[in-house]
């Protein structure tokens, strides 16, 4: 699974166990599943905002 962050674009890591290292957000906008997903370093960064910053992207 090569998952990309919806705001920097950067590849999503997984750990040994072949999870995603980041999370994944609810979207308001149309996509095909309605979740996008957001690695850590984004995650840490925009902190309460990040579901406001994802809609927005």
């Amino acid at each position: 699974m090569a998952e990309k962050c919806e705001l920097c674009n950067e590849k999503i890591e997984e750990t040994f166990l072949g999870k995603l290292n980041g999370t994944t957000v609810r979207v308001e906008k149309n996509t095909r599943t309605g979740f996008v997903y957001v690695c850590n370093n984004c995650q840490r960064q925009h902190g309460n905002e990040l579901i406001k910053n994802v809609n927005k992207a």
